[in-house]
């Protein structure tokens, strides 16, 4: 098992290879570079082999979940890759980890014997890609629950500390972020990415926020000023290179608006960081993530509510306006139907979004509908029915008949008829 690997990184010294999964010394002269192989291959040759250690470290959410740094031998496994975020609290315990330590070695030997075997680069690196999103899709489609149950999650945690800060992270992956749990001394409850695509001049347009729980567990009592810690929220939130910082809790000492020493505070920090701090109540939040898919709010538009909203009464209101827009009219019916059939035509196939677009442009009801707007509508209904529809990053999967997720959603929908059906067609 250690040949492909060495095989590898000698291919990498030599500029023909560039793997991912293997980090490798770089700007070597030749005689360091036959040197270093040398004693690699000594390492490799010792009961010990290649990998010295193995190391659980926060990476980048946007990483892949393990890296083999081949000079100290260490496996580094990503703990803010969703996978191993999810399933943290199992795999911190050392006796429980070695299955983990086996995916994560799995991970960097395909890679290796995918190079071994003479694949392009480009459909290495497309494998990995595709194996890297099914392990983040795998992680979030574990006990499956829909926005419902997730807001009502929000509001009966208030009181329970631990509850509420994986009902926030849990929020936040519901709304369509990558939203991992965090926690601990120094970090912030959780870490939310929206990855956004950037615009047609290069402009990123992602952004990250920090997620901070503050329960009560006296029923209809605010979080005192002090409890937010407005210094330790924007230090956590700078430490992990976010752009905001949400802190959702029963209530908050806001109700002098600007006279507030809690929101002075904050605003002081916006002004010298640029950065933001958002108050949001726990009730209000949890209404949100119900509007989300419903609305089918995008996680651009999300981005307003925290760059605009500093109290929770700014919250409330942001959300209200949602609350209170019309949105166009979704055929959700007709985009099930068609997704049903072509599943049906082709069942050892996925359906891609344009392939879907095309079918439903060339159905018995025609429809133009873009592959970027497809995809926010599926989106929106495996938020609503997620043991139902899958809705990838590429492709969408339907797993139950259209009536069956049609009804599903209908009585989503129809439970909050004062305001979240407006302007929604089922």
């Amino acid at each position: 098992m250690r040949r492909p690997i060495l095989g590898l990184v000698q291919a990498a010294l030599e500029g023909k290879s560039h793997p991912e999964y293997i980090v490798y010394p770089q700007a070597l002269s030749d005689k360091e570079k036959k040197d270093f192989l040398a004693q690699l291959q000594e390492k490799a040759e010792t009961e010990e082999g290649l990998v010295r250690d193995v190391q659980l470290i926060e990476i980048s959410q946007d990483q892949a979940l393990t890296v083999l740094d081949i000079e100290s031998g260490v496996l580094k496994i990503n703990t803010l890759h969703p996978f191993v975020a999810h399933f943290l609290d199992e795999y911190e315990n050392k006796k429980r980890s070695l299955p983990l330590e086996l995916l994560a070695m799995s991970e960097v030997l395909l890679e290796a014997h995918l190079y071994e075997i003479g694949l392009d680069e480009d459909d290495i690196q497309d494998v990995m890609s595709r194996r890297d999103e099914a392990l983040r899709y795998l992680a979030r489609s574990t006990g499956k629950r829909n926005a419902r149950i997730i807001a009502q999650d929000l509001l009966d945690s208030a009181s329970d500390e631990d509850a509420l800060e994986k009902s926030l992270v849990a929020a936040f992956d519901s709304m369509g972020f990558d939203a991992v749990p965090l926690g601990g001394p120094g970090k912030p409850d959780g870490y939310a990415e929206a990855r956004l695509a950037g615009d047609s001049r290069g402009k990123p347009h992602r952004y990250a926020v920090s997620l901070e729980a503050k329960s009560k567990e006296k029923e209809g009592t605010k979080v005192a000023a002090k409890t937010v810690g407005v210094s330790a929220i924007a230090r956590q939130r700078d430490d992990y290179k976010c752009d905001h910082a949400l802190v959702a809790g029963p209530d908050f000492p806001t109700s002098d608006g600007e006279d507030s020493a809690l929101v002075k505070e904050i605003t002081k920090d916006r002004e010298a960081s640029g950065k933001t701090i958002t108050l949001v109540r726990i009730i209000d939040l949890s209404r949100l993530v119900r509007l989300v898919p419903l609305k089918r709010v995008g996680l651009d538009r999300l981005r307003e509510m925290l760059e605009t909203c500093t109290t929770p009464e700014e919250s409330k209101a942001w959300i209200d306006k949602l609350a209170s827009e019309q949105v166009p009219k979704a055929p959700y019916k007709l985009i099930l139907s068609a997704l049903w059939d072509l599943q049906k035509e082709r069942p050892d196939e996925s359906v891609e979004y344009s392939g879907l677009a095309v079918a439903l442009q060339k159905g018995s009801k025609p429809l133009t509908i873009s592959k970027n707007e497809l995809f926010e509508i599926c989106k929106a209904i495996s938020r609503m029915a997620p043991e139902m529809m899958s809705a990838r990053k590429n492709s969408v999967e339907l797993s139950q008949k259209p009536e069956r997720v049609m009804a599903l959603i209908g009585s989503v929908i129809e439970e909050y008829p004062e305001e979240e059906t407006t302007g929604v067609q089922i």
